[in-house]
């Protein structure tokens, strides 16, 4: 098999940082747990939470507060999304799932996302179990995220269930109405960008209520207004993104 099939691009955005996430409640310790995470004790936290609560903004943000280019810029830290391994490698083949991950076993972070993927990929999981037993020995820390508790997946295996139970299980909480709306705020001011009430209202009502939804449209409304050099209003984001 060539290695080319290994070299694979995970998805990793600057943007996503500690700083840009906004906690609320309880959420707020959960931030600071996964922060201390680099200088801390722990062999690892486990992140769960319903779709859009912001998992996966913080497993890429801690990848990239481990990433800093102090005191070398060498790779300390990955992200891997599960749905992407399955898709760019067979996954019946337990050997390229082993070779690729364990390139990763000595870097200080190993962030694993979408465990819920999982289920019904016995290869994956073998190959994963490698890797987190990889990373343990060489002190190396994980950080895990699923909707899902792993002692509430019935069809996880037992030993990498156990593995996965190293570390301190953490719950995001999703926000409620005025929290989204101040989401949308705070992803506006990071961009330098005005947003009116009525277009947060707008965006609110229409967008589905998840972060990286936000995100996504955040993003595209900033490059057309830039791009377009026009004020950002209802009329104008219906527009971009056709709502």
């Amino acid at each position: 098999m060539e290695s080319k099939q290994f070299i694979l691009e995970f998805p990793l955005t600057p943007d996503c940082s500690f700083d840009s996430f906004v906690a609320w409640g309880e959420n707020r310790r959960v931030v600071e747990a996964i922060r201390h995470l680099k200088t801390g004790s722990e062999h690892g936290l486990i992140l769960t939470g319903e779709a859009g609560c912001g998992k996966t903004h913080l497993l890429k943000g801690a990848v990239n507060h481990f990433n800093t280019p102090e005191p070398s810029p060498s790779q300390q830290a990955v992200y891997l999304d599960l749905p992407l391994l399955k898709t760019q490698l067979n996954p019946k083949d337990e050997q390229a799932f082993s070779t690729l991950l364990g390139r990763y076993g000595n870097l200080a972070l190993v962030a694993v996302d979408h465990l819920e993927q999982l289920e019904g990929e016995p290869a994956l999981q073998e190959a994963l179990l490698f890797l987190f037993n990889r990373v343990r020995a060489s002190q190396g820390k994980l950080l895990c995220a699923s909707r899902l508790a792993p002692q509430a997946i019935s069809w996880l295996r037992e030993d990498l269930s156990s593995r996965l139970l190293w570390g301190e299980l953490l719950t995001l909480s999703s926000p409620n109405d005025a929290e989204l709306k101040e989401i949308l705020n705070k992803m506006a001011r990071d961009r330098q960008v005005n947003l009116s009430q009525a277009l947060i209202h707008f965006l609110h009502l229409r967008l589905p209520r998840s972060m990286s939804a936000y995100a996504q449209a955040m993003d595209q409304l900033d490059r057309a207004g830039m791009q377009l050099k026009q004020r950002m209003t209802v009329p104008f984001a219906k527009k971009v993104l056709n709502l």
